[in-house]
């Protein structure tokens, strides 16, 4: 349980640092900013989450969890990033 809270809280972490260095860029780079380091931590949560899936460790369900949300919250982050 509390690897699964410290995955989470490390992710969510890891976005609002990236949507904190937007808005102190602000100017009309930062979205593209979002556009490649929000991915890049998507595609590295899913990488983990593939090799402790093949080490048949059972917290790569949390990782690919995390990718879920990420992906669900990729549009309205953008509209919000955006609009800034």
């Amino acid at each position: 349980m509390a690897k699964r809270v410290i995955i989470y809280l490390v992710n969510a972490l890891l976005i609002l640092l990236i949507i904190r260095r937007i808005v102190i860029i602000d100017n009309d780079k930062a979205p593209i900013i979002f556009l490649f380091f929000y991915p890049v931590l998507l595609i590295v949560n899913f990488l983990i989450g593939v090799i402790l899936r093949f080490m048949r460790k059972q917290i790569y369900r949390t990782y690919w969890r995390v990718c879920l949300w990420m992906v669900l919250l990729f549009i309205p982050l953008v509209a919000i990033i955006v609009s800034l």
